[in-house]
């Protein structure tokens, strides 16, 4: 069984500058509760106006359908 590497120590924007070389649209809306006060948000994007947009849009039908379901990704 091989082991994947951890990414506790990579920081979030070294992996968000990976993943921008690997697609050519791309959005990524997350949020950290950092505190009982305190949330961080980090909203990041690379691609053409209307790809982007079009992502937006999957995203929300995605979120309505009731989740991530990646069956169909083959890298997972």
């Amino acid at each position: 069984m091989s082991r994947r590497p951890s990414l506790d120590f990579v920081t979030t924007d070294e992996i968000l500058k990976e993943l921008k070389k690997r697609f050519d649209d791309f959005i990524i809306v997350g949020s950290a509760k950092r505190t009982s006060e305190q949330d961080d948000y980090v909203i990041t994007f690379k691609g053409t106006y209307h790809g982007i947009l079009g992502l937006c849009e999957l995203g929300r039908l995605a979120a309505e359908a009731g989740g991530d379901d990646v069956k169909d990704d083959p890298t997972r």
